[in-house]
């Protein structure tokens, strides 16, 4: 019997070096570091002298693997959890080793899996794995199919009542397919004209007193029900316009709900409880689509129903059912589309209404400034999305919005005004997850720094081209979370 020990050296997201294998004999230990008196050496910094030891057990027709610890300063991670120094970790076939910037897993058919449940923690590393299809001319990622049997539809309408659907697309040759999970689908509906496109768009925005004439080359309506449609005329006549009509989250989600689906860890899921429960201001970043209102909705979720909350924007775009929550946006809510007031003022309106909470989405440049000065004012409990790529964007787009002519100042601001930055990102195969939190500081030298908490790692495509990774838990303890952890523990 024989046990193979696979290691990669993660260059960078998504590269590797080539793979190194390793033949485990049975009834001997294994050790891992940075000197070269060890069994397996690592040659990298971020590797101790004596990291690691494996411990190969057999068994009748099977073995087992027990991984150690051995006091190293930067840590091993089974699954993106740092285990405990000297303490047996049972591993097997499926579990993923990080020492330093390496990827330890073992293969044999005859290891037994990690039975013991006592050194199985449920606020492990969530893997990702999806299916990935590329371009074969250019490399570029596309999204994956779903189903490449067509979805049967009979028009446009049943595709928007199906409650599969989250997205339907009307792309190039008047094609339509729809979102499924995260796919796209081809379905069977196309249209042989541009003019019969346009016929059908008419009558579908006519339901809700809109009219495809009056709107501008490339357009963007809330319609009733939440739907959203958004849509640009192509240059060439025969195509017609290019559409996208997202239809709004109908259920909403927990945090143990994003667990399950992997958009988010264990030990991400009781941070972000904690700090929503303990009332820190948090900045949820991220583009659109890439689960913003989906992490948003879960957030929300955690709230205490005796707490007065204020929703401005996107009130419509979420389930806000049995949720005690004042919602209040910009735009008309009778489908008109026209502007009832402007942000700014209703984030100043939404302080004579003295909430326990304050939700705010997608500030502009003039409401930045009114949201912030609302927590410089000592508001607590706040959660805000914005468009921001990463914590560092978010610091760019806030400073230039409060003093363009004082940058840093303004930058010193936007970090003193926040607890923890959120990030989540959309891959291209559909997958949607978490991919940091973030703490900002205003140092003694008045400069800022961003300290990551947790971060997606993602390793690579696995054979079949499913993409991989972990959240991982960087050891960082925010400063916030210390006084909350003084605050439990007086």
């Amino acid at each position: 019997m024989s046990v193979q020990l696979h290691i990669r050296c993660l260059e960078g997201e998504g590269k590797t070096q080539e793979q190194t294998t390793y033949t485990l004999k049975p009834g001997r230990e294994v050790t891992i570091g940075r000197s070269s008196d060890n069994d397996v050496v690592l040659s990298d910094a971020r590797v101790s002298s004596s990291h690691a030891a494996l411990r190969v057990q057999s068994g009748p027709g099977e073995s087992t693997i027990r991984l150690y610890d051995l006091g190293s300063s930067n840590g091993t991670y089974v699954e993106g959890e740092r285990i405990p120094s000297h303490v047996p970790r049972v591993i097997d076939t499926k579990t993923r080793v990080l020492i330093g910037p390496f990827l330890i897993q073992i293969s044999s058919s005859n290891v037994v899996a990690s039975e013991p449940e006592q050194n199985q923690k449920s606020d492990s590393a969530q893997p990702i794995g999806r299916q990935l299809t590329r371009s074969p001319e250019k490399g570029i990622a596309t999204p994956a199919i779903a189903n490449r049997s067509k979805v049967r539809s009979v028009s446009l309408g049943q595709l928007v009542e199906d409650a599969e659907n989250s997205a339907i697309f009307i792309g190039p040759n008047r094609q339509v397919w729809v979102e499924r999970q995260g796919k796209l689908a081809l379905t069977t509906l196309s249209f042989s004209s541009a003019q019969k496109l346009i016929g059908v768009l008419e009558e579908f925005l006519g339901r809700f007193g809109c009219r495809l004439e009056s709107l501008e080359h490339a357009f963007s309506v809330r319609l009733p029900g939440a739907l959203e449609i958004s849509g640009v005329m192509s240059s060439d006549p025969d195509q017609g316009p290019y559409v996208v009509i997202r239809k709004p989250q109908e259920k909403i989600f927990t945090l143990d709900d994003l667990v399950q689906r992997s958009f988010m860890s264990e030990a991400e899921r009781e941070f972000i409880s904690l700090s929503v429960s303990k009332r820190a201001n948090l900045v949820v970043c991220g583009e659109s689509d890439s689960g913003r209102s989906l992490l948003l909705s879960a957030m929300l979720a955690c709230l205490d129903d005796r707490e007065r909350t204020v929703l401005i924007e996107q009130s419509r775009e979420l389930p806000l059912e049995g949720l005690d929550i004042m919602a209040i946006s910009v735009q008309s809510q009778d489908g008109s589309n026209q502007k009832a007031d402007s942000m700014q003022s209703l984030i100043r309106i939404s302080r004579s209404l003295s909430p326990k909470r304050l939700v705010v989405c997608d500030p502009d440049e003039s409401s930045i400034a009114e949201y912030v000065r609302t927590l410089e004012m000592g508001f607590r409990g706040s959660i805000c999305l914005s468009g921001a790529s990463s914590p560092e964007d978010l610091l760019s787009l806030w400073s230039c919005a409060l003093d363009p002519a004082m940058p840093q100042k303004a930058r010193v601001r936007s970090a003193r005004s926040l607890d923890a930055v959120i990030c989540v990102k959309r891959f291209p195969c559909g997958t949607r997850c978490i991919s940091s939190i973030s703490e900002m500081l205003v140092n003694e030298n008045a400069e800022v720094e961003i300290n990551p908490i947790f971060h997606f790692h993602e390793i690579g495509y696995d054979a079949e081209g499913s993409v991989e990774g972990l959240h991982q838990a960087t050891g960082y303890v925010p400063f916030f979370f210390r006084k909350i952890r003084d605050q439990l523990e007086a």
